[in-house]
């Protein structure tokens, strides 16, 4: 996992274990499908709770040179705490805490990987989506990037 997203001093068993799956030191990311949705709904109900933004990011590469630029593109816009994970094929999710979209923020974020991926002869193409200006509910943010949920 790339970020800090672990569980508390105080948290339960459950969370401890989930945050143990979550980091995948090797690969740099989330560490499958079931951490990935815990991940998701977890800040997902942080940022609702708090009411602050929460931006997704979903890329989708051509190519395997082109989905490994793309990861490493996005893994060079996150901040502390937030999440980068990747789906089976080619695409990536990433959830930037604190950015709302739409924004200017949330497009550079689009077209800098996508420049990034683009410089180097690929092609990728992001979508992004945020809480609360573009959907109330996780699952209104995920049909607006077009994640299969």
């Amino acid at each position: 996992m790339l970020g800090t997203e672990q569980a508390g001093k105080g948290a339960g068993k459950r969370e401890g274990r989930a945050a143990g799956l979550l980091n995948d030191r090797a690969a740099g990311f989330l560490n499958g499908r079931s951490a990935a949705d815990a991940a998701l709904l977890r800040m997902f109900t942080r940022a609702r709770r708090g009411r602050q933004p929460l931006l997704l990011v979903r890329c989708a590469a051509r190519g395997g040179a082109a989905t490994a630029r793309a990861g490493a593109a996005l893994a060079g816009e996150l901040r502390l705490g937030d999440l980068l994970w990747r789906e089976p094929g080619a695409e990536w999710l990433a959830l930037l805490e604190g950015v709302t979209a739409p924004s200017t923020a949330a497009a550079a974020v689009a077209a800098r990987v996508e420049a990034v991926v683009g410089r180097a002869g690929g092609a990728c193409e992001c979508r992004v989506a945020g809480f609360p200006a573009q959907g109330i509910t996780l699952a209104a943010l995920l049909e607006e990037v077009g994640w299969p949920h």
